[in-house]
Protein backbone atom coordinates (compact mmCIF):
# COMPACT_ATOMS: atom_id res chain seq x y z
CA UNK A 1 0.00 0.00 0.00
CA UNK A 2 1.81 3.00 -0.82
CA UNK A 3 1.82 6.00 1.52
CA UNK A 4 -0.51 8.21 0.36
CA UNK A 5 -2.85 5.73 -0.09
CA UNK A 6 -1.89 4.69 4.45
CA UNK A 7 -2.85 8.03 5.07
CA UNK A 8 -6.60 7.80 3.83
CA UNK A 9 -7.29 5.12 5.54
CA UNK A 10 -5.54 6.39 8.53
CA UNK A 11 -7.62 9.42 8.49
CA UNK A 12 -10.56 7.50 7.50
CA UNK A 13 -10.01 5.82 11.05
CA UNK A 14 -9.83 8.75 12.98
CA UNK A 15 -12.81 10.21 11.95
CA UNK A 16 -14.54 7.17 12.48
CA UNK A 17 -12.89 7.34 16.05
CA UNK A 18 -14.58 10.44 16.52
CA UNK A 19 -17.91 9.16 15.97
CA UNK A 20 -17.50 6.38 18.23
CA UNK A 21 -16.31 8.57 20.91
CA UNK A 22 -19.46 10.58 20.59
CA UNK A 23 -22.02 7.71 20.41
CA UNK A 24 -20.13 6.55 23.71
CA UNK A 25 -20.94 9.61 25.24
CA UNK A 26 -24.79 8.83 24.90
CA UNK A 27 -24.28 4.87 25.42
CA UNK A 28 -22.66 6.19 29.17
CA UNK A 29 -25.22 8.76 29.55
CA UNK A 30 -22.73 11.62 29.91
CA UNK A 31 -25.56 13.23 27.06
CA UNK A 32 -29.23 12.21 27.29
CA UNK A 33 -29.46 12.65 23.61
CA UNK A 34 -27.64 13.84 20.40
CA UNK A 35 -28.40 17.88 19.76
CA UNK A 36 -28.50 19.54 16.83
CA UNK A 37 -24.81 20.74 16.95
CA UNK A 38 -23.55 16.68 17.15
CA UNK A 39 -25.73 15.80 14.54
CA UNK A 40 -24.40 18.87 12.26
CA UNK A 41 -21.11 17.30 13.56
CA UNK A 42 -22.33 13.81 12.43
CA UNK A 43 -23.14 14.89 8.80
CA UNK A 44 -19.80 16.63 8.35
CA UNK A 45 -17.69 13.79 9.12
CA UNK A 46 -20.19 11.39 6.88
CA UNK A 47 -19.78 13.94 3.87
CA UNK A 48 -15.33 13.40 4.83
CA UNK A 49 -16.01 9.71 5.21
CA UNK A 50 -17.57 9.76 1.76
CA UNK A 51 -14.54 12.10 -0.17
CA UNK A 52 -12.25 9.87 1.69
CA UNK A 53 -13.98 6.81 0.57
CA UNK A 54 -14.03 8.10 -2.63
CA UNK A 55 -10.09 9.14 -2.91
CA UNK A 56 -9.34 5.49 -1.77
CA UNK A 57 -11.58 4.11 -4.66
CA UNK A 58 -10.01 6.20 -7.32
CA UNK A 59 -6.13 5.15 -6.35
CA UNK A 60 -7.39 1.48 -6.46
CA UNK A 61 -8.62 2.10 -9.81
CA UNK A 62 -5.70 3.81 -10.92
CA UNK A 63 -3.44 1.29 -9.73
CA UNK A 64 -5.41 -1.86 -11.78
CA UNK A 65 -5.43 0.41 -14.69
CA UNK A 66 -1.62 0.91 -13.92
CA UNK A 67 -0.89 -2.39 -14.24
CA UNK A 68 -3.43 -2.90 -17.36
CA UNK A 69 -1.23 -0.26 -19.21
CA UNK A 70 2.46 -1.77 -18.47
CA UNK A 71 0.60 -4.97 -20.18
CA UNK A 72 -1.27 -2.72 -23.15
CA UNK A 73 1.87 -0.97 -23.85
CA UNK A 74 4.08 -3.78 -24.16
CA UNK A 75 1.57 -5.63 -26.95
CA UNK A 76 1.03 -2.30 -28.01
CA UNK A 77 4.84 -1.57 -29.24
CA UNK A 78 4.96 -3.66 -32.47
CA UNK A 79 1.45 -2.41 -33.76
CA UNK A 80 2.95 1.04 -32.99
CA UNK A 81 5.99 0.69 -34.58
CA UNK A 82 4.08 -0.74 -37.88
CA UNK A 83 1.87 1.91 -38.06
CA UNK A 84 4.67 4.80 -38.09
CA UNK A 85 6.49 2.97 -40.71
CA UNK A 86 3.45 3.97 -43.11
CA UNK A 87 3.70 6.74 -45.68
CA UNK A 88 1.47 9.45 -43.82
CA UNK A 89 -1.42 10.68 -46.44
CA UNK A 90 -4.26 13.06 -46.18
CA UNK A 91 -7.17 13.35 -47.07
CA UNK A 92 -8.16 16.17 -49.78
CA UNK A 93 -11.35 17.78 -48.58
CA UNK A 94 -11.36 19.79 -52.01
CA UNK A 95 -15.02 19.99 -53.76
CA UNK A 96 -17.09 19.33 -50.58
CA UNK A 97 -19.56 20.88 -48.31
CA UNK A 98 -19.01 21.53 -44.66
CA UNK A 99 -21.64 19.00 -43.75
CA UNK A 100 -19.79 17.04 -46.33
CA UNK A 101 -16.90 16.37 -44.81
CA UNK A 102 -18.10 16.89 -40.87
CA UNK A 103 -20.08 13.70 -41.48
CA UNK A 104 -17.13 12.42 -43.62
CA UNK A 105 -14.55 13.04 -40.33
CA UNK A 106 -17.05 11.81 -37.62
CA UNK A 107 -17.45 8.34 -39.35
CA UNK A 108 -14.18 7.78 -40.12
CA UNK A 109 -12.75 8.87 -36.05
CA UNK A 110 -15.83 6.67 -34.76
CA UNK A 111 -14.99 3.56 -36.44
CA UNK A 112 -11.03 4.02 -35.48
CA UNK A 113 -11.96 4.40 -31.83
CA UNK A 114 -14.42 1.54 -32.18
CA UNK A 115 -12.39 -1.02 -33.98
CA UNK A 116 -8.83 0.11 -34.12
CA UNK A 117 -6.78 1.77 -36.53
CA UNK A 118 -6.81 -1.57 -38.64
CA UNK A 119 -9.71 -1.63 -39.50
CA UNK A 120 -9.27 1.82 -41.43
CA UNK A 121 -8.51 1.23 -45.44
CA UNK A 122 -6.16 3.24 -47.16
CA UNK A 123 -8.71 6.70 -47.97
CA UNK A 124 -10.24 6.16 -44.42
CA UNK A 125 -6.43 6.32 -42.73
CA UNK A 126 -6.22 9.17 -44.48
CA UNK A 127 -8.90 11.18 -43.37
CA UNK A 128 -8.02 9.85 -39.93
CA UNK A 129 -4.63 11.18 -40.43
CA UNK A 130 -6.59 14.76 -41.00
CA UNK A 131 -8.48 14.53 -37.54
CA UNK A 132 -5.52 13.12 -35.66
CA UNK A 133 -3.78 16.36 -37.25
CA UNK A 134 -5.71 18.65 -35.88
CA UNK A 135 -6.05 17.46 -32.80
CA UNK A 136 -2.62 17.32 -32.04
CA UNK A 137 -2.22 21.02 -33.39
CA UNK A 138 -5.06 22.25 -31.19
CA UNK A 139 -3.79 20.25 -27.84
CA UNK A 140 -0.32 22.01 -28.99
CA UNK A 141 -1.54 24.85 -28.60
CA UNK A 142 -3.22 24.84 -25.52
CA UNK A 143 0.30 23.72 -23.75
CA UNK A 144 2.57 26.54 -25.74
CA UNK A 145 0.05 28.94 -26.76
CA UNK A 146 -0.18 30.54 -30.73
CA UNK A 147 4.04 31.30 -30.44
CA UNK A 148 4.30 27.34 -30.12
CA UNK A 149 2.70 26.78 -33.62
CA UNK A 150 4.33 27.02 -36.78
CA UNK A 151 2.86 29.00 -39.90
CA UNK A 152 1.29 26.13 -41.44
CA UNK A 153 -0.17 24.92 -37.69
CA UNK A 154 -1.69 28.71 -37.45
CA UNK A 155 -3.40 27.88 -40.55
CA UNK A 156 -4.88 24.84 -39.93
CA UNK A 157 -6.35 26.21 -36.13
CA UNK A 158 -7.64 29.51 -37.56
CA UNK A 159 -9.41 26.92 -40.02
CA UNK A 160 -10.53 24.77 -37.09
CA UNK A 161 -11.94 27.39 -34.96
CA UNK A 162 -14.26 29.52 -37.14
CA UNK A 163 -17.43 29.30 -35.15
CA UNK A 164 -21.37 30.22 -36.34
CA UNK A 165 -23.36 29.76 -33.27
CA UNK A 166 -24.16 30.72 -29.94
CA UNK A 167 -22.10 30.11 -26.85
CA UNK A 168 -25.01 28.83 -25.00
CA UNK A 169 -25.33 26.57 -27.35
CA UNK A 170 -21.95 25.14 -27.88
CA UNK A 171 -19.78 27.61 -29.00
CA UNK A 172 -17.74 27.51 -25.59
CA UNK A 173 -16.53 24.02 -26.83
CA UNK A 174 -14.39 25.27 -30.34
CA UNK A 175 -10.94 25.66 -29.85
CA UNK A 176 -10.62 29.32 -29.51
CA UNK A 177 -10.17 30.23 -25.96
CA UNK A 178 -11.41 27.00 -24.95
CA UNK A 179 -9.22 24.65 -21.96
CA UNK A 180 -9.61 21.70 -24.35
CA UNK A 181 -12.82 19.88 -21.89
CA UNK A 182 -16.31 19.69 -21.13
CA UNK A 183 -17.16 20.54 -17.14
CA UNK A 184 -19.65 18.09 -16.47
CA UNK A 185 -22.39 18.29 -13.59
CA UNK A 186 -22.70 14.95 -12.58
CA UNK A 187 -25.26 12.78 -10.72
CA UNK A 188 -25.12 9.73 -9.05
CA UNK A 189 -27.40 7.27 -10.34
CA UNK A 190 -27.17 3.51 -8.42
CA UNK A 191 -24.89 0.56 -8.56
CA UNK A 192 -27.50 -1.71 -9.20
CA UNK A 193 -25.84 -3.15 -12.55
CA UNK A 194 -23.14 -4.41 -10.34
CA UNK A 195 -25.02 -5.93 -8.19
CA UNK A 196 -28.11 -7.33 -10.49
CA UNK A 197 -27.98 -10.96 -12.62
CA UNK A 198 -27.88 -9.05 -16.00
CA UNK A 199 -28.31 -10.97 -19.38
CA UNK A 200 -27.69 -9.45 -22.56
CA UNK A 201 -29.48 -10.81 -25.63
CA UNK A 202 -28.96 -10.41 -29.30
CA UNK A 203 -32.58 -10.04 -29.89
CA UNK A 204 -35.28 -8.78 -27.94
CA UNK A 205 -37.79 -11.74 -28.32
CA UNK A 206 -39.07 -12.45 -24.87
CA UNK A 207 -37.25 -14.94 -22.49
CA UNK A 208 -39.24 -17.30 -20.10
CA UNK A 209 -37.91 -18.06 -16.76
CA UNK A 210 -39.01 -20.84 -15.22
CA UNK A 211 -39.75 -20.54 -11.70
CA UNK A 212 -40.88 -23.09 -8.59
CA UNK A 213 -41.05 -22.68 -4.83
CA UNK A 214 -41.13 -26.38 -3.18
CA UNK A 215 -40.03 -25.35 -0.04
CA UNK A 216 -43.53 -26.00 1.41
CA UNK A 217 -42.84 -29.63 0.46
CA UNK A 218 -41.33 -32.30 2.83
CA UNK A 219 -40.41 -35.78 2.43
CA UNK A 220 -41.83 -38.68 4.43
CA UNK A 221 -40.82 -41.53 7.04
CA UNK A 222 -41.62 -44.84 5.38
CA UNK A 223 -42.81 -48.23 6.99
CA UNK A 224 -41.38 -51.02 5.58
CA UNK A 225 -43.00 -52.37 2.40
CA UNK A 226 -44.69 -49.37 2.65
CA UNK A 227 -45.33 -47.52 -1.03
CA UNK A 228 -43.76 -43.93 -1.07
CA UNK A 229 -46.32 -40.91 -1.65
CA UNK A 230 -46.88 -38.81 -4.32
CA UNK A 231 -46.18 -35.34 -4.65
CA UNK A 232 -45.69 -33.29 -7.71
CA UNK A 233 -43.90 -29.99 -8.41
CA UNK A 234 -45.92 -26.41 -9.07
CA UNK A 235 -44.21 -24.45 -11.77
CA UNK A 236 -44.50 -20.91 -13.63
CA UNK A 237 -42.47 -18.53 -15.39
CA UNK A 238 -41.50 -14.83 -15.54
CA UNK A 239 -41.01 -13.47 -18.89
CA UNK A 240 -38.45 -10.93 -19.43
CA UNK A 241 -39.37 -8.30 -21.99
CA UNK A 242 -36.96 -5.97 -23.81
CA UNK A 243 -38.73 -2.25 -23.29
CA UNK A 244 -37.62 0.63 -25.49
CA UNK A 245 -35.71 3.68 -23.95
CA UNK A 246 -34.91 6.84 -25.05
CA UNK A 247 -32.68 9.69 -24.84
CA UNK A 248 -34.91 12.07 -26.57
CA UNK A 249 -33.39 13.41 -29.31
CA UNK A 250 -30.93 16.59 -30.10
CA UNK A 251 -30.25 18.92 -33.21
CA UNK A 252 -26.77 19.99 -33.08
CA UNK A 253 -25.70 22.62 -35.85
CA UNK A 254 -22.86 21.02 -38.15
CA UNK A 255 -20.52 24.08 -37.82
CA UNK A 256 -20.15 23.04 -34.49
CA UNK A 257 -19.68 19.41 -35.01
CA UNK A 258 -17.25 20.11 -37.54
CA UNK A 259 -15.12 23.27 -35.33
CA UNK A 260 -15.61 22.01 -31.70
CA UNK A 261 -12.14 20.67 -30.05
CA UNK A 262 -13.44 18.36 -27.77
CA UNK A 263 -14.46 15.32 -29.82
CA UNK A 264 -18.25 16.39 -29.14
CA UNK A 265 -19.83 13.97 -30.55
CA UNK A 266 -18.19 11.14 -28.15
CA UNK A 267 -19.34 13.37 -25.26
CA UNK A 268 -22.69 13.55 -26.65
CA UNK A 269 -22.99 9.73 -26.69
CA UNK A 270 -21.53 9.42 -22.94
CA UNK A 271 -24.21 11.96 -21.63
CA UNK A 272 -26.53 10.26 -23.72
CA UNK A 273 -26.15 7.10 -22.44
CA UNK A 274 -26.10 8.52 -18.78
CA UNK A 275 -29.76 9.91 -19.77
CA UNK A 276 -30.63 6.51 -20.66
CA UNK A 277 -29.48 4.92 -17.82
CA UNK A 278 -31.41 7.14 -15.27
CA UNK A 279 -34.53 6.34 -16.43
CA UNK A 280 -33.58 2.77 -16.63
CA UNK A 281 -32.89 2.60 -12.70
CA UNK A 282 -35.74 4.46 -11.75
CA UNK A 283 -38.10 1.39 -13.82
CA UNK A 284 -35.66 -1.44 -11.97
CA UNK A 285 -35.98 0.55 -8.94
CA UNK A 286 -39.96 0.68 -8.66
CA UNK A 287 -41.06 0.20 -12.06
CA UNK A 288 -44.26 -2.10 -11.70
CA UNK A 289 -44.00 -4.63 -14.00
CA UNK A 290 -47.28 -4.23 -16.11
CA UNK A 291 -45.93 -2.71 -19.47
CA UNK A 292 -42.05 -1.87 -18.14
CA UNK A 293 -39.72 -3.05 -15.79
CA UNK A 294 -40.43 -4.64 -12.68
CA UNK A 295 -38.29 -2.88 -9.93
CA UNK A 296 -36.70 -4.86 -6.74
CA UNK A 297 -38.47 -2.75 -4.41
CA UNK A 298 -42.40 -3.45 -5.99
CA UNK A 299 -40.98 -7.21 -6.63
CA UNK A 300 -39.42 -7.72 -2.91
CA UNK A 301 -41.52 -9.03 0.04
CA UNK A 302 -41.98 -7.55 3.17
CA UNK A 303 -39.52 -8.20 5.73
CA UNK A 304 -39.71 -5.80 8.60
CA UNK A 305 -42.22 -3.04 9.83
CA UNK A 306 -41.16 -0.60 11.78
CA UNK A 307 -42.58 0.77 15.17
CA UNK A 308 -42.38 4.23 13.96
CA UNK A 309 -43.51 6.26 10.68
CA UNK A 310 -40.72 8.48 10.92
CA UNK A 311 -37.27 6.29 12.05
CA UNK A 312 -35.77 2.42 12.61
CA UNK A 313 -33.73 0.63 15.02
CA UNK A 314 -31.21 -0.98 15.42
CA UNK A 315 -33.25 -4.17 16.28
CA UNK A 316 -35.27 -3.88 13.49
CA UNK A 317 -32.20 -3.83 10.48
CA UNK A 318 -31.54 -7.17 12.78
CA UNK A 319 -35.14 -8.60 11.95
CA UNK A 320 -34.70 -7.68 8.74
CA UNK A 321 -31.42 -9.54 8.27
CA UNK A 322 -32.98 -12.72 9.82
CA UNK A 323 -36.24 -12.21 7.77
CA UNK A 324 -34.28 -13.30 4.53
CA UNK A 325 -33.67 -17.26 4.71
CA UNK A 326 -30.68 -18.38 5.47
CA UNK A 327 -30.28 -20.24 2.16
CA UNK A 328 -30.74 -16.87 0.68
CA UNK A 329 -27.81 -14.85 3.19
CA UNK A 330 -25.45 -18.18 3.00
CA UNK A 331 -24.46 -16.56 -0.17
CA UNK A 332 -22.25 -14.00 1.07
CA UNK A 333 -20.78 -12.46 -2.25
CA UNK A 334 -24.31 -11.78 -3.28
CA UNK A 335 -26.00 -10.45 -0.36
CA UNK A 336 -26.14 -6.77 0.20
CA UNK A 337 -28.08 -4.30 1.00
CA UNK A 338 -29.64 -1.12 -0.93
CA UNK A 339 -30.66 1.90 0.29
CA UNK A 340 -30.24 5.74 -0.63
CA UNK A 341 -27.07 7.80 0.22
CA UNK A 342 -29.51 9.58 3.18
CA UNK A 343 -30.71 6.57 5.04
CA UNK A 344 -26.83 5.46 5.14
CA UNK A 345 -26.52 8.36 7.03
CA UNK A 346 -29.20 7.58 9.74
CA UNK A 347 -27.77 4.00 9.92
CA UNK A 348 -24.31 5.35 10.69
CA UNK A 349 -25.91 7.48 13.55
CA UNK A 350 -27.60 4.44 14.90
CA UNK A 351 -24.18 2.88 14.67
CA UNK A 352 -22.82 5.57 16.87
CA UNK A 353 -25.87 6.18 19.68
CA UNK A 354 -26.72 2.71 19.96
CA UNK A 355 -25.59 -0.73 21.98
CA UNK A 356 -26.49 -3.65 19.85
CA UNK A 357 -25.95 -7.26 20.58
CA UNK A 358 -23.42 -6.73 17.22
CA UNK A 359 -21.70 -3.84 15.33
CA UNK A 360 -24.12 -2.03 12.85
CA UNK A 361 -22.22 -0.05 10.61
CA UNK A 362 -18.63 -1.17 10.02
CA UNK A 363 -16.13 0.89 8.07
CA UNK A 364 -13.05 -0.29 6.12
CA UNK A 365 -10.10 0.85 7.28
CA UNK A 366 -7.66 -1.35 4.93
CA UNK A 367 -7.57 -1.80 0.82
CA UNK A 368 -9.70 -4.07 -0.89
CA UNK A 369 -12.37 -4.99 2.36
CA UNK A 370 -15.64 -2.78 1.67
CA UNK A 371 -17.83 -0.56 4.13
CA UNK A 372 -20.26 -2.88 5.35
CA UNK A 373 -23.59 -2.98 7.33
CA UNK A 374 -24.15 -5.88 10.12
CA UNK A 375 -21.91 -7.68 7.98
CA UNK A 376 -23.22 -7.49 4.64
CA UNK A 377 -22.16 -4.99 1.71
CA UNK A 378 -23.98 -2.21 1.18
CA UNK A 379 -24.69 -0.40 -2.42
CA UNK A 380 -26.50 3.12 -2.97
CA UNK A 381 -29.58 3.46 -5.03
CA UNK A 382 -30.87 7.25 -5.31
CA UNK A 383 -34.02 6.18 -6.78
CA UNK A 384 -35.04 4.90 -3.31
CA UNK A 385 -37.17 6.19 -0.69
CA UNK A 386 -34.55 9.10 0.30
CA UNK A 387 -36.77 10.32 3.65
CA UNK A 388 -38.69 8.51 6.43
CA UNK A 389 -42.34 8.38 5.85
CA UNK A 390 -45.47 6.27 6.48
CA UNK A 391 -45.64 3.28 4.10
CA UNK A 392 -41.76 4.01 2.42
CA UNK A 393 -39.91 1.13 1.99
CA UNK A 394 -36.37 2.67 2.25
CA UNK A 395 -34.27 -0.31 2.90
CA UNK A 396 -33.75 -3.76 0.45
CA UNK A 397 -31.28 -6.57 1.55
CA UNK A 398 -31.20 -9.72 -0.58
CA UNK A 399 -29.31 -12.30 -2.47
CA UNK A 400 -29.02 -10.28 -5.93
CA UNK A 401 -29.23 -13.69 -7.66
CA UNK A 402 -32.96 -13.42 -7.61
CA UNK A 403 -33.08 -9.91 -9.78
CA UNK A 404 -32.63 -10.28 -13.13
CA UNK A 405 -32.01 -6.83 -15.66
CA UNK A 406 -31.83 -8.33 -19.25
CA UNK A 407 -30.49 -5.97 -21.94
CA UNK A 408 -30.56 -5.97 -25.83
CA UNK A 409 -27.11 -4.96 -27.36
CA UNK A 410 -26.12 -2.14 -25.41
CA UNK A 411 -26.98 1.13 -25.72
CA UNK A 412 -27.39 2.83 -29.58
CA UNK A 413 -26.54 6.13 -30.66
CA UNK A 414 -28.11 7.12 -33.53
CA UNK A 415 -26.48 9.68 -36.03
CA UNK A 416 -29.49 11.18 -38.61
CA UNK A 417 -27.72 13.52 -41.02
CA UNK A 418 -30.93 13.76 -43.10
CA UNK A 419 -33.67 14.60 -40.65
CA UNK A 420 -32.67 18.41 -40.22
CA UNK A 421 -30.58 18.79 -43.28
CA UNK A 422 -32.38 21.75 -44.25
CA UNK A 423 -31.17 23.78 -41.24
CA UNK A 424 -27.90 21.89 -41.43
CA UNK A 425 -28.39 20.37 -38.35
CA UNK A 426 -27.60 16.73 -37.25
CA UNK A 427 -30.04 14.79 -34.95
CA UNK A 428 -28.87 12.71 -32.20
CA UNK A 429 -30.81 10.11 -30.20
CA UNK A 430 -30.24 6.96 -28.40
CA UNK A 431 -32.22 3.68 -27.55
CA UNK A 432 -31.83 1.18 -25.25
CA UNK A 433 -33.81 -2.01 -24.64
CA UNK A 434 -34.07 -3.64 -21.20
CA UNK A 435 -36.30 -5.05 -18.48
CA UNK A 436 -35.91 -5.93 -14.87
CA UNK A 437 -37.64 -8.61 -13.11
CA UNK A 438 -37.59 -10.31 -9.56
CA UNK A 439 -37.00 -13.79 -10.15
CA UNK A 440 -37.38 -14.92 -6.28
CA UNK A 441 -39.62 -12.37 -4.18
CA UNK A 442 -38.19 -14.39 -1.17
CA UNK A 443 -34.44 -13.73 -1.99
CA UNK A 444 -35.21 -10.13 -1.03
CA UNK A 445 -36.79 -8.52 1.72
CA UNK A 446 -37.81 -4.56 2.63
CA UNK A 447 -38.13 -3.05 5.42
CA UNK A 448 -41.54 -0.61 5.60
CA UNK A 449 -42.16 2.35 7.74
CA UNK A 450 -45.76 1.97 9.58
Amino acid sequence: MNQELRKLYDEKGKIVSQMQQLGDKVKRGDKPKLDEEDRAQLRKWDEELKSISKQIEDHEILARAAAEQIVKQENEITKRELEEKKEVKFADFRGLKEAEIAERRSEVWNKAQKNGLSSLDEEERSVYNVVDRDNKIYHKWLRKGEKGLNAEERQILEARALSHVTAASGAYTIPEGFAGYIIERLKFISQINEWAMTQSTATGNDIPYPTNDDTSNVGELLAENTEAGEQDMSFGQIIAKAFVFSTKYMRVPNQLIQDNGVNLEEYIARQFALRVARIENQYFTTGSGTSQPQGYVTGATQGVVSASASAFTADELMQLEHSLDIAYRSNRNRVAWAMHDSIILEIKKLSVTTNPIKPIWIPSLSSGQPDTILGYRYFINNDMASSLTSGAKPIVLGDWDSFLIRRVNGFALQRLVELHALYNQTTFVGFSRSDSRVLQPNGLKYLEMT
